[in-house]
């Protein structure tokens, strides 16, 4: 036998507490922590599921309908969600969703009717809700909640019902506590709804189901620190609050269970206290109360409760401080506490088979693992033995079957009866003085139980105890067989009458006469007996306001009681206005009461003029008796007894005066406008003469604009008032197709030449009116031509030709050369084409390949270096040098770190050969660029307008093939840009062909000659900002969401330790210091 122990419950029953004085009675003694005697034999037995990796965390266990265990877990080492079963004999696991990352947090598993798996879990990588299920065979894993704009997929509980409906509450970020449905059996979609709002309500959320599938749910609401019930009252939810936090912050788990009564059971961690707390329904008091479990340490995280088939409550929980395994379990009367593992115990999850097995999952949080501790409560395998003594009459063997229970048979005792004491003896000597105690029943013969000193029948087994005790008594109402008149019945014992009838009033077949013979019962209790042959029968029974009827209509004598006989001595059938008359015609009126006691179909006749009231239409009215038209007016005074709608003409005009709007005169009786004036003599019998709808003075028959107060006239109809200090004024009061000049140069808006549809830009105002007259061409810039119906447009000569359309008259500026220098400012008209010449026009000469080049470099490289300022401004210039350090590393990043004195020098030399049509064009573009980068479809429309808008123009000659396809090529280039790349050139005049532009040797020469000039501070500051911006990561690379913030990361170069997080305005990489 195993080594005894010091131990045990201070809470014991005895089962049964009395017993024979011969002894062999079978006892059963129950109590909690009988493992304690018993150190090397616990009834728990553990194992290590999975090790394959840091894995164990957020684990949730069910048992199936053949008692196989199913586990969903996280590998946190991998990022996958893990899936662990004993199903094929012995243990495996293997990944459902392998996605990395933050994949398998808050899992929550559980089987359907055909042992399919369900399991819910996070995706925190996009915050998502995730599903997996091995319905069809094989896993699949889907979406149940994508967090539309906030975040799903955090403390999730999935239950399914009787009826393979899937339940899952949730917490999402943006609308707090969620609950999601869906069929395991014919799937479909997800329908979810939200139970409550809230910023942080919702949290740690536990669901459970009552015995009609209704779903309850336990859950934190941090924001107040206090724990919630959700469940629907009607169509609603409703989320009472069940512990307020009053006593400490309620967080890091909940967990609800509800028992065959379908009373709730939740267990909670106690945050600010580090105790477990369990509430349950006080049905007395209608309110619920808290407890503390066990505040032993901080205990009580990750709690997880469930329920055997006898309603013992079963709940495994952390031990935060000690990194513990820890169980506590109420038996029905009390709770115990137990360590079931003392390595580690995070995330705990309790199931119970359909035999009451307890089985409790779990992450060794010192190992590292997923482990699992299963208690065998069926087992035929006892703990061990212990000795029981009676004291007094020595020992006996007890059998400990389990944890909770003990088992012996009683020792012979004293024949007379005697209470002893029990005492368990452990093998060290030790004892334990038991609370309960043994009582030996004295000597019974007949074996009835009472002892032969107190049984008046001592060799006749009875239970009798009131006329005699110990005697046989059939019925067992306490009188011996002998002395009941009634041995067979319960009820009743004596019968003083003999009729049959007990004297019990309270019994079966009562005497209500127990001193008549000839009645025995009274239905109706009114004193008079249901047997009509007997004294003082009753002719009602069941009326105990009635008993005689002298007419024998059914209408009793007592005019006090019900249904009485207002005729009592002669037989009537009459119901109105008394019983039991005479009624000839069996209407229910007495002929007494009747103005027609032989018509059936009347009765009264209020105003005596012959005509029933039924019949009568008017039965107060001795004058009328019809109403043909239902009106109400009676058809002698009604002027149009047929017409329900009319009754009275006052003016004599054949028109009703309901429908007559001038009932006194009978030539008028219609007002259509409803001013007042008889139709016949209105002028205007639609319009109200009087109506001034904007309160201006002016009558809207006088206003050609009723409804605006700035404006009555429109001179030339065009629907723009001539008040120009109103609403929509008409500038030109007189011509009706203009009304707006928006440059204010004396040319309307509008246009009637279609051909110029096509090109106008959708942002310019006016619109095409057939025939318009005085049409600006440039309805944005206030202009002074006048010829070819190209009106008002800049025409800097003053010739009345638009500047745009000079070129075709041969008045535009001339650059013979095609330098980009006009011929006015060109001191070297007649450059070679394609050469680099200065602002001057005239050609640069190249400074590279021969002695005289390198002695001239040198020198300027030594007036560099010496800071002469005339050297860097008149020869290479500050814009130059800005422009080739952009040029030459292409990034934006670089260009925005320059300091402020590079922003604002301009360019100081000219090397492009543009005309002046080509730069016009290209500074229009660039502007366009500027003013649509951030809208990539709105710039796409603007390019496409000017594309139409230049083809239009060659094709009149107005701008030359080689200025169109120039414009053509970049906005086809400018189309193929996302908007972050029209943003970097849009400001770029280089892009544009509109500053200087560089080889890549002079490129190389300009960096060198701007870091010389700066200090040594400036150079040192600068070079490495250069680099550190050329190794940042492009834009278009993808980071992963964080979800401890929600910010998006990336490390780049990979494994190189260098992080960078994505400014949300500029949308670029910033380094993370």
């Amino acid at each position: 036998m195993d080594k005894l122990e010091g131990g045990g419950s201070t809470t014991w029953v005895l089962s049964p507490s009395s017993g024979s004085h011969f002894g062999g009675t079978n006892l059963t003694l129950t109590g909690s922590d009988f493992s304690s005697f018993f150190p090397n034999a616990s009834p728990w037995e553990n194992f290590t599921i999975d090790s394959s990796a840091d894995v164990g965390k957020f684990s949730s266990i069910v048992a199936d309908s053949n008692g196989e265990l199913h586990i969903s877990y996280r590998d946190a080492t991998n990022g996958h969600l893990k899936y662990a079963s004993n199903a094929g004999g012995t243990w495996t696991n293997y990944p459902i969703d392998n996605g990395g990352g933050y994949i398998g947090r808050y899992t929550s598993i559980d089987v359907d009717s055909n042992d399919k798996v369900h399991i819910s879990y996070g995706n925190l990588n996009s915050w998502d809700l995730k599903y997996a299920t091995n319905v069809a065979g094989s896993w699949s894993r889907s979406t149940i909640d994508d967090g539309g704009t906030g975040q799903a997929g955090m403390y999730s509980s999935l239950v399914i019902d009787s009826n393979d409906l899937i339940h899952v509450s949730y917490w999402g970020r943006s609308f707090d506590l969620k609950y999601a449905t869906k069929s395991a059996a014919t799937g479909g979609t997800w329908a979810d709804e939200i139970v409550e709002w809230g910023y942080m309500t919702g949290e740690w959320t536990s669901i459970a189901l009552d015995s009609n599938d209704k779903p309850f749910f336990s859950h934190c609401d941090e924001t107040y620190d206090r724990l919630e019930l959700g469940y629907k009252s009607g169509s609603s939810w409703v989320t009472p609050t069940i512990d307020s936090g009053s006593s400490g912050e309620i967080d890091n788990g909940t967990s609800i269970a509800i028992d065959s009564n379908d009373a709730k059971h939740i267990v909670y961690y106690d945050d600010d206290n580090g105790n477990l707390r369990y509430a349950d329904y006080n049905t007395q008091t209608n309110l619920w109360q808290n407890t503390v479990l066990d505040s032993n340490g901080d205990v009580g995280k990750y709690p997880s409760i469930a329920i055997d088939s006898q309603d013992n409550l079963h709940v495994a929980y952390y031990d935060n401080g000690n990194q513990k395994l820890k169980y506590a379990h109420h038996n029905g009367t009390s709770w115990s506490f137990s360590t079931l593992d003392e390595s580690g115990g995070m995330h705990p999850s309790v199931t119970i088979d359909s035999n009451d097995n307890i089985y409790i999952s779990y992450y060794d949080d010192t190992n590292s693992n997923l482990k699992m501790i299963q208690h065998i409560v069926n087992s035929n395998d006892p703990l061990g033995e212990v000795q029981v003594e009676f004291v007094g009459y020595g020992n006996v063997t007890g059998t400990v079957l389990d944890d909770e229970i003990i088992t012996f048979t009683s020792p012979p005792g004293n024949i007379d009866g005697e209470v002893v004491d029990l005492v368990i003896w452990l093998e060290n000597g030790s004892k334990i003085d038991l609370s309960v105690s043994f009582e030996y029943e004295t000597y019974d013969s007949d074996g009835d139980g009472i002892p032969n000193t107190s049984d008046d029948c001592p060799q006749t087994y009875g239970d009798s105890t009131i006329d005699l005790t110990g005697c046989p008594d059939n019925d067992g109402d306490g009188y011996s067989n002998s002395g009941d008149d009634f041995p067979d019945d319960p009820s009743q014992f004596s019968d003083y009458d003999g009729d049959g009838c007990g004297d019990n009033p309270s019994g079966v077949n009562a005497d209500a006469f127990p001193y008549d013979t000839t009645q025995c019962t009274d239905s109706d209790s009114d004193g008079y007996g249901d047997n009509l042959s007997g004294n003082s029968p009753d002719h009602f029974p069941s009326d105990s306001s009635q008993w005689n009827d002298t007419d024998g209509d059914g209408f009793g004598d007592n005019p006090l009681g019900n249904n009485s006989d207002n005729c009592p001595l002669e037989a009537g059938n009459s119901t109105m206005p008394g019983l039991g008359c005479l009624d000839s015609d069996g209407d229910g009126y007495a002929n007494t009461f009747d103005a027609f006691p032989y018509d059936a179909s009347e009765t009264h006749d209020t105003d005596s003029d012959g005509v029933g009231d039924n019949s009568d239409a008017f039965p107060v009215n001795a004058m009328e008796q019809f109403d043909i038209d239902g009106d109400g007016i009676g058809d002698n005074a009604d002027a149009f007894p047929e017409d329900a709608n009319e009754s009275v003409d006052s003016d004599g005009d054949g028109v009703g005066d309901n429908s007559d709007a001038f009932p006194d005169d009978a030539n008028e009786s219609i007002d259509s406008d409803g001013d007042g004036i008889g139709d016949n003599a209105d002028e205007y019998p639609t319009v109200d003469n009087f109506l001034d709808s904007d309160d201006d003075g002016i009558l809207d028959l006088e206003d050609a604009f009723p409804e605006d107060s700035t404006q009555n006239n429109d001179s030339d109809g065009d629907g723009y008032g001539d008040n120009q200090s109103g609403n929509n004024p008409d500038i030109f009061p007189n011509l009706a197709t203009q009304w707006a000049d928006s440059d204010s140069d004396g040319y309307g808006d509008n246009w009637g030449n279609s051909s110029w549809n096509d090109t106008r830009l959708m942002v310019w105002p006016g619109q095409y009116v057939e025939g318009a007259e005085q049409s600006d061409h440039c309805p944005t810039i206030g202009g002074n031509s006048t010829v070819d119906g190209f009106l008002g447009c800049s025409d800097g000569d003053g010739d009345g030709i638009a500047d745009q359309y000079d070129e075709i008259n041969g008045t535009l500026p001339q650059d013979s050369d095609s330098d980009g220098v006009l011929d006015a400012e060109d001191l070297c008209p007649d450059t070679t084409e394609g050469v680099s010449v200065d602002e001057n026009g005239c050609e640069i000469t190249s400074q590279s390949g021969d002695e005289s080049d390198s002695e001239s470099d040198e020198s300027f490289i030594e007036s560099l270096f010496s800071g002469d300022s005339d050297t860097v401004t008149t020869t290479v210039g500050f814009g130059a040098i800005m422009l080739a350090i952009i040029a030459l590393l292409q990034t934006n990043m670089v260009a925005a770190m320059l300091p402020e004195a590079f922003k604002w020098v301009q360019v100081l030399r000219r090397s492009h050969k543009l005309t002046g049509e080509e730069e016009k064009e290209l500074i229009y573009l660039q502007s366009l660029v500027q003013a649509y980068y951030y809208d990539s479809n709105m710039l796409n429309q603007e390019l496409e307008q000017l594309r139409a808008d230049l083809t239009g123009r060659y094709t009149n000659n107005e701008i030359k093939k080689k200025t169109r396809e120039k414009i053509v090529t970049l906005i086809e280039d400018l189309q193929r840009m996302d908007e972050t790349q029209l943003g970097a050139i849009a400001n770029s005049e280089a892009y544009f062909g509109l500053g200087d532009t560089t080889d890549a040797s002079e490129r190389t020469e300009l960096l060198e000659q701007e870091l010389a000039m700066r200090t040594y501070d400036e150079a040192a500051v600068v070079a490495p900002a250069v680099a550190a911006a050329a190794s940042y990561p492009d834009a278009s690379i993808v980071g992963g969401i964080s979800p401890e913030d929600g910010h998006e990361y990336l490390e780049h170069p990979t494994g190189s330790g260098e992080w960078y997080y994505r400014n949300q305005e500029t949308k670029q990489w910033e380094k993370w210091q």
